[in-house]
Order: C-alpha cells, then sequence, then structure tokens
C-alpha cells in the first residue's frame, strides 16, 4: 500500500517530495520481510521519484542496490532492465560516456535473450546518449533501428515515439527530412517521418518547446 501510495503521488500527481516518505517507509519494512524483488521495487520506484526531483545523487545509490541484487541472481531481463535504468539517470546528468557503457551492456542482453521490445527501447535510448554527444547520424540510425523493430513487432507506440524522434533530430540536427503528421492508433500523437539522408541545412523549422531528450528516454 505504502508503495501504492507513492507512486501515486510521485508519479501521476508528480508531487515527488510527498511520495519519497511512503517509499522509504516501504523500503525498510521490505528490507526485513520482503523478497529480492520487493526491494528491487522499492528502490526502483525511489530511484524514479528521486529522480524526477533531481535528487540524481540519490537515485543512482538506489540503481546500485539494484544492481547488487540482480546480478546476484538469474535473471537477465532485469539484469538489463538494471543498466538500463542506470544509463537513464547518467543520461539526465549530461555524462553520455558512462550513460553509454551501460545501455550498450544493456543491448548485449537483449540481443542475447531475444528480446525486441526491450532492445527497442535500449536502442531509443542509447540514441539520445549520442544525440547528446552531437553524433547526429549515429543516434539518427540507432532511431532507426528501434523503429524497425517497432514495425516488425508491431509497437505502435514505439513506431511513433521513433518518427517523432527521427522527424526532431532532422529539423534540429540539419538532416534533410520529408516530414509528416501521422495519428498512430487512437494514441493522438503527432509523429514526424524523416527520409534517411545526410544532406545539412535542409527544412529546418522551430520546434515549439525543444527537443528534450531525458523526457522521451524510455524506463520501460
Amino acid at each position: 500500500i505504502l508503495l501504492q501510495i507513492a507512486r501515486l503521488r510521485g508519479y501521476r500527481f508528480s508531487d515527488y517530495r510527498t511520495g519519497i516518505e511512503p517509499a522509504l517507509r516501504a523500503l525498510d519494512l521490505l528490507l526485513r520481510d520482503g523478497t529480492p524483488a520487493d526491494v528491487v521495487a522499492a528502490r526502483r520506484t525511489l530511484s524514479t521519484i528521486y529522480t524526477e526531483h533531481g535528487r540524481l545523487a540519490e537515485a543512482l545509490e538506489q540503481e546500485r542496490r539494484i544492481l547488487e541484487i540482480v546480478e546476484a541472481g538469474e535473471d537477465l531481463a532485469a539484469r538489463a532492465g538494471s543498466y538500463n535504468a542506470l544509463g537513464l539517470i547518467h543520461l539526465v546528468r549530461c555524462d553520455y560516456g558512462t550513460c553509454r557503457e551501460y545501455l550498450e551492456r544493456s543491448l548485449e542482453l537483449a540481443a542475447s535473450l531475444d528480446l525486441p521490445g526491450h532492445r527497442a527501447m535500449f536502442l531509443n535510448n542509447l540514441g539520445f546518449a549520442c544525440q547528446g554527444q552531437g553524433e547526429w547520424t549515429r543516434a539518427r540510425d540507432l532511431w532507426a533501428q528501434s523503429l524497425a523493430i517497432g514495425e516488425r513487432i508491431g509497437d505502435r507506440r514505439r513506431m511513433a515515439e521513433q518518427r517523432k524522434n527521427l522527424g526532431l533530430l532532422a529539423l534540429h540536427g540539419g538532416l534533410a527530412a520529408r516530414l509528416v503528421t501521422d495519428e498512430v492508433g487512437g494514441l493522438g500523437q503527432t509523429a514526424q517521418v524523416v527520409l534517411l539522408e545526410d544532406h545539412r541545412g535542409s527544412h529546418r523549422r522551430p520546434y515549439p518547446g525543444g527537443f528534450n531528450g531525458s523526457r522521451l528516454a524510455s524506463r520501460g
């Protein structure tokens, strides 16, 4: 119940400060009587709330504790998710090198486990790290791979996200683009489709609200 309260406050209402206290109480109880999976869930809730509240050092500490638990177990998918979560916090910190190290490890595991949905998500996040370092073409290629996986497995939300990413990258990175709107599966999202070319300076237009990679990256 405490975790549900924390998630309700911290996620749905964005009341991150008041979400921390019930999450800490839940973690304290679960450290005494819970399973490792319960402890991971509590620490992940805290990590997410800390990240959204800008307390990144505390978020990292929770994710490092989670990694200790999952690396001691045999659930490789959980391990990949843990690497992804650590990568996302480093992405928010603009520590792109460390972010990429974690995300590349998560990608290796997702590929070995044949988890296309996870792989598409990790490719998406790695694209933001590359974009943050100014590697526009590399980011484009990663998002194109994520889009292709989304199309193959029928993940329409992933398809919308990647089309939007590719369109915004074209606008801000100077890659030639053909922009169209596409209402995807009732999601109400306007997606932009980009031709994968490398000519700079074509079709650049301002995008309202800018291009905030940390908000578009995915925890899962």
